[in-house]
């Protein structure tokens, strides 16, 4: 980047639901999801955002090629929807997508730094920008979650910690009808490191996060309530933030892994994904640009690694269509991912194992769809049914 929240009776069921507040989940084995019931016949170049319509065909984002898809429900024929430009009805690096009310979209295009709605045909209907303001008053609205009304989620820059570097930010949810941001609560980023180097009148100072340090997770329900996935010592637990304020689920035991050099890899290679955001000011004007990878090739050593794995990773929290939260679980590089399913009150009722090589891509209704990416790197994409748990 450059220029710049008495009674003495008690019933029995009220104890067990006390007890059950602050138990160990016992351990569980992961339900395995069965074959899938759709698979495309061709691969995409890259999968960046799906959303499933109500007459089960899927709008696909391939930011790669910078296309916007529609994909028939047996996923066997995908059509180009819209334009490439800088125009008002055209996009540029489509990204995430996001459901609003009936077949709308909400689409985040990178290329253009705006975020775009779109009719149900997939036509462009209305744009914002996905940046506004300068210098320190610059704010920054890329969507973490979207609820029906049109309510967009987003972190807002980081607070200043103990030790002067941010520890934590606001999630703030903006209101298209009324144009007000509001924030709704405060969440926990991943620790980070300040390091300096070089003589006294060139003195360099790189702050980098710690890898897998514990960090909270959260997205939005349709009726607007943000859910936090949070972790403690052996524990993590979730918090739903809605009009009548906030509620937290039992606390839900877990045993934490080992860093092994796997692992380590395996987080590094996650950075390819990576979101970049870079802002110029030139002649008194300022541009922000966003792209997704590209970043500095790093390696294992550069990082301080801790010991131990948290719970779940940066990201980690999904609703499905029934109502129930997926929340990704840390597992030993290698494994398949696993995602423990909980309730609306956060309670943990199982566990599901995607096929190995799988990445969750999204929900439809009673579905989940996945991709797997060949030798060639190119993506398939995968229609499962949701287990019943």
């Amino acid at each position: 980047m450059t220029d710049r929240t008495r009674r003495y009776a008690v019933s029995f069921s009220t104890i067990l639901a006390a007890l059950a507040a602050t138990a160990p989940c016992a351990a569980q084995e992961a339900v395995a999801l069965d074959g899938p019931t759709a698979a495309a016949d061709e691969p995409i170049s890259a999968i960046s955002g799906l959303r499933e319509l109500s007459d089960g065909s899927i709008l696909v984002a391939d930011g790669l090629e910078g296309r916007l898809l529609r994909v028939t429900p047996d996923l066997g024929t995908a059509t180009p929807l819209g334009r490439e430009g800088a125009g008002p009805r055209e996009y540029r690096t489509p990204d995430a997508l996001y459901a609003l009310a009936g077949d709308s979209t909400l689409m985040v295009d990178l290329g253009n730094g705006r975020l775009s709605t779109l009719a149900p045909d997939g036509s462009i209907v209305r744009t914002q920008p996905i940046a506004a303001g300068d210098g320190p008053e610059m704010t920054i609205m890329m969507p973490g979650a979207v609820d029906e009304m049109g309510g967009v989620f987003f972190r807002k820059m980081g607070r200043m910690g103990p030790r002067g570097l941010p520890d934590s930010a606001e999630v703030a949810r903006f209101d298209p009808a009324t144009g007000r941001t509001v924030d709704v609560a405060q969440v926990k980023l991943p620790e980070m490191k300040q390091r300096s180097s070089g003589p006294s009148n060139a003195r360099q100072e790189v702050i980098q996060p710690i890898p897998l340090s514990p960090q909270d997770a959260w997205t939005a329900t349709a009726d607007g309530q943000l859910v936090i996935a949070r972790q403690g010592d052996g524990v993590y637990w979730l918090e739903r933030v809605g009009s009548n304020g906030v509620t937290k689920g039992p606390e839900i035991s877990y045993e934490p892994l080992e860093v092994h050099g796997p692992d380590k890899e395996a987080w590094i290679a996650s950075l390819s994904g990576a979101l970049g955001v870079s802002v110029e000011v030139e002649n008194g004007r300022q541009r922000t640009t966003f792209s997704r990878g590209g970043g500095p090739q790093v390696d294992a050593d550069d990082f301080e690694w801790p010991d131990r794995k948290p719970a779940f990773p940066d990201g980690a929290l999904r609703v499905a269509s029934n109502g129930r939260f997926w929340l990704q679980r840390h597992v030993t590089a290698g494994e398949p991912p696993r995602f423990d399913v909980l309730d609306a009150r956060g309670r943990r009722l199982g566990a599901v194992r995607l096929p190995a090589d799988r990445r969750l891509e999204g929900f439809g209704r009673n579905s989940v769809y996945l991709s797997r990416t060949d030798d060639l790197d190119f993506v398939w994409l995968e229609r499962y049914g949701i287990p019943t748990i």
